[in-house]
């Protein structure tokens, strides 16, 4: 009776481990969503003028993802602001600028990206905070508008 108590415990071992393998596999083709905090910096080919930005992506679970990463299709593994056709642009055009240059500068799609929703949840506290409404819940906490708040001096 042993013997046979053995041989079951190794076959149950052996599918655990089997199935483990496959749940492995199929994990990979779930979305990885990155926890804590993510460094933003200029592009490779740019001399950057500040510091790198330090992102609490974390604290940004509240917005919908699309917000941010707004050409997303939902599925497809997220690409980096700066690809091509995006937020590629290291500089701003001089001539023959048109009106989406200005997005595609990697600079001006973060800047008002980052810094207009800060100030758009500003602007609804400071109006709930002058309607004298009783709050059920604490204002929205919103972010740095200001260079430094992001940019720690060196």
């Amino acid at each position: 009776m042993h013997k046979i108590q053995l041989v079951v415990l190794s076959v149950v071992v052996m599918m655990a481990v089997g199935i483990g393998w496959v749940v492995a596999d199929e994990a990979d083709d779930t979305l990885c969503i990155p926890m804590g905090t993510l460094i933003l910096e200029a592009p490779d080919a740019v001399e950057a003028q500040r510091a790198e930005v330090e992102f609490p992506h974390s604290a940004h679970f509240d917005f919908n993802c699309k917000t941010c990463h707004h050409t997303w299709d939902g599925e497809s593994p997220i690409l980096s602001c700066s690809t091509s056709e995006c937020h590629d642009l290291t500089e701003v055009p001089k001539e023959g600028f048109e009106a989406g240059d200005a997005v595609r500068y990697y600079k001006s799609a973060y800047h008002s990206a980052c810094i207009g929703c800060h100030k758009e949840i500003k602007t609804r506290n400071k109006a709930l905070e002058n309607s004298m409404a009783s709050l059920k819940t604490d204002l929205q906490r919103t972010g740095p508008t200001g260079c430094t708040g992001c940019h720690p001096k060196d």
